[in-house]
């Protein structure tokens, strides 16, 4: 079983802005982003069965990413 996802780790400044006399907002201005692609894996044995309708017991189990691929965005 191949699961994908994507994880955005993004890094960035807090500015203060003062529009009014008793409100105060905060910007964010990024100044770097990545998009993390995984792919992830179950190890054999670990999965559901196919007759099985109930969740599977995912306590003290292991989860393999086979690929993580990067790409840098400004």
């Amino acid at each position: 079983m191949v699961a994908e996802h994507q994880v955005c780790l993004s890094f960035f400044d807090e500015k203060n802005k003062h529009p009014g006399w008793f409100s105060s907002k905060t910007e964010r201005v990024y100044w770097e982003q990545w998009f993390i692609n995984l792919h992830v894996t179950s190890p054999k044995g670990q999965g559901k069965s196919r007759g099985s309708k109930a969740p599977a017991n995912t306590k003290g189990s292991s989860i393999f990413i086979s690929r993580v691929i990067f790409m840098a965005t400004r």
